[in-house]
């Protein structure tokens, strides 16, 4: 829903699309839309879930910026603004109701609508002037101190509506804004053109008479891809009674809240294929091998408490004995030596590599307030940095591997609190299973924001021993800047392990070209050739602690957007000790919403002779020449 003040403000949007690209998945949100809003208008956009209105609305506010076309808010393009110029035309003349509410839950409902005026620098009297005039509107009189989670959903909704139209902006974009305000007992504010709020029986939010398919958005004929204008869619092992206990414990809230519901919860997920051919080396048989894998996911949620499930198959097809159709996939399977029994073997030969694993089974706990507990196979990244992150203690992605779409779970309890609106405490307790004894971590971090950088740091006990991190990134003009850094004790030795990178975005020929650039200083690292082996063989590497094996490494990546439905990528990895290095290249093609097919090729570079005083030469220099074609269907 768009609604433009009668005082000049309009929209106009040229040929935008918005292509979302996530590792394996390139989605088109947005395709080819031309669209109008005249002043003083009152527009509704119809389609269904997955149809990319959300995602135009957020190209119209200026929330996300769109990958080709331009948008004008009153007569201003938002598309060549500083990102500093675009967040000053987003709070002074744009006003947001989101689907979700996207209320702060440690403000109460009057904090939440004023937070606006707190921004622009409005005194506190007038804050509370305009607030109070617009609850008493509205019906939420009397609320004003409750924080969301004690408000109903209609309730948090007015407050969200109150919260957009507060400034008086020139534009309000509402996304759903009446989903859960009902037609009956006074739970119905209404627009007006001019972005206030008036009661009344006759004007409900709701859209009664919405444009027809052919006054609505409209989008420029023979736009790419043949659809003028059209929004895309976006054997249990022997265990002991306690974890056996804890896994039934999950399952079984699974199961108890399917039933409450009285249905089915929604699911999600994806298949992925790729065959692909190796070179033989020393290490591998090499040959042509095929991987498939089956994720499904789901997320019910039932009053304060909500389960996280996802189940996953991978099946590796190899035609030489000895060669390892799945290592495509090693890093994200659970590598620290997870606690829960939640993965088996099905069936494993010489050219058959079957297996299944649940990669989140938890439980979550959401009372009213700042807190939040979850308990099972969970998710937990503290990184700061987005490719060599050695300071996050939590199963680093594999920075080669072009098929990550989600990190490995872990087995944890999890306790966050949020004590303001741009800062949080969070705790994790995880026991691993490293040999035949259980190792414990118990971290804590805290996280803010500072003139305009996130800092953060961690400290505790990690695998028995105690560790400690810092990390910090910000802006530099249109440059982010990333660090991290952590200290870990290691036989009584403090070993020290950071990273610091660069990464933004360039216009090449009209095209945006994104750029990673990262270097890796590691303790646990080898500084030679000779200690490649050693560090194989160490602790950390066993418990999935290292990303790379070199002691100095540097890591550039650049990804091309040739056009919205093709993507060019490149990847360099040195390891600056040996010298080797890691080279792959990629290309990726939208076929539709749905399926994305990508090709690309790895080459492996460096001292690949091994001798008596280095068995395994360089890092890189014996990594076989890999190349592959994947097929990935969402549904």
């Amino acid at each position: 829903m768009v609604i433009a003040r009668s005082d000049g403000a309009a929209v106009q949007t040229d040929d935008v699309w918005k292509v979302f690209e996530q590792e394996a998945e390139v989605v088109q949100a947005v395709r080819g839309v031309n669209l109008t809003v005249a002043s003083g208008e009152f527009t509704a956009m119809a389609g269904p879930s997955g149809s990319g209105k959300t995602t135009l609305l957020n190209v119209i506010g200026g929330l996300t910026r769109a990958s080709r076309g331009h948008v004008h808010v009153a007569g201003q393009d938002l598309t060549t603004m500083s990102n500093r110029r675009l967040a000053r035309v987003r709070l002074d003349q744009i006003g947001f109701v989101f689907q979700a509410y996207n209320l702060l839950p440690v403000l109460t409902a009057a904090e939440n609508a004023e937070f606006p005026l707190l921004l622009r620098g409005v005194e506190a009297a007038e804050r509370r002037r305009r607030v109070h005039r617009l609850f008493e509107r509205t019906g939420l009189a009397g609320l004003e101190d409750r924080r969301p989670g004690k408000l109903s959903g209609g309730q948090q909704q007015r407050v969200a509506v109150a919260r957009a139209v507060v400034g008086e902006p020139a534009l309000v974009l509402a996304d759903e804004p009446t989903g859960n305000l009902s037609g009956f007992g006074g739970e119905r504010p209404a627009a007006r053109h001019d972005g206030g709020v008036e009661p009344g029986p006759g004007h409900d939010l709701r859209v009664r008479n919405a444009r027809s398919a052919g006054d609505g958005p409209r989008a420029a004929p023979g736009a790419p891809g043949g659809r003028s204008g059209r929004l895309g869619r976006a054997t249990l092992s022997r265990l002991g009674s306690v974890r056996r206990a804890a896994l039934l414990a999950v399952l079984a809230a699974l199961a108890s809240g399917a039933r409450a519901a009285g249905q089915l919860p929604a699911v999600r997920g994806y298949v992925l294929t790729v065959p692909s051919w190796s070179d033989s080396n020393l290490a591998a048989a090499g040959g042509v091998a095929n991987v498939s894998r089956l994720r499904v996911m789901t997320e019910p949620s039932y009053g304060a408490f909500g389960i996280q499930a996802a189940y996953e198959q991978v099946l590796g097809l190899a035609q030489r004995a000895g060669a390892s159709p799945s290592a495509a996939f090693a890093g994200l399977g659970p590598r620290g030596g997870e606690w829960l029994p939640l993965q088996w073997t099905l069936e494993e030969s010489d050219h058959v590599r079957w297996t299944h694993r649940f990669d989140r089974l938890n439980v979550a706990w959401a009372p009213a307030g700042p807190i939040e507990v979850v308990a099972g196979r969970l998710t937990a990244s503290w990184a700061t940095t987005l490719f060599l992150t050695p300071a996050d203690p939590f199963l680093p992605f594999d920075p080669s591997d072009p098929f990550r779409v989600y990190r490995g779970g872990v087995d944890a309890v999890r306790v966050q609190y949020f004590p303001g609106p741009l800062s949080d405490v969070d705790l994790i307790v995880r026991p691993t299973e490293f040999g035949a004894a259980t190792e414990w971590s118990a971290l804590v971090r805290g996280r803010t924001v500072w003139r305009h950088w996130e800092v953060s740091a961690w400290t505790g006990v990690l695998y028995d021993r105690p560790a400690a991190a810092l990390g910090a990134a910000g802006g530099v003009g249109s440059v982010s800047v990333r660090g991290e850094v952590t200290v870990q004790d290691r036989e009584g030795t403090l070993v020290l392990r950071g990273s610091v990178g660069v990464d933004g975005r360039l216009a090449v020929a009209k095209r945006d070209l994104y750029y990673v650039i990262e270097y890796q200083r590691d303790g646990f690292g080898a500084g030679r050739p000779a200690e490649l082996v050693r560090v194989i063989q160490s602790e950390p590497f066993a418990r999935g602690q290292l990303q790379v094996l070199g002691r100095d490494e540097l890591v550039v990546q650049g990804a091309y957007q040739l056009h919205p439905l093709w993507a060019l990528d490149l990847l360099v990895m040195t390891n600056v000790n040996d010298p080797s290095a890691l080279w792959g290249s990629g290309a990726a093609y939208s076929a539709s919403n749905e399926v994305v097919v990508r090709g690309g090729i790895y080459v492996g570079v460096g001292d690949a002779t091994p001798s008596a005083e280095a068995p395994l030469p360089s890092e890189f220099g014996s990594v076989p020449t890999y190349v592959y074609l994947s097929v990935t269907a969402f549904f």
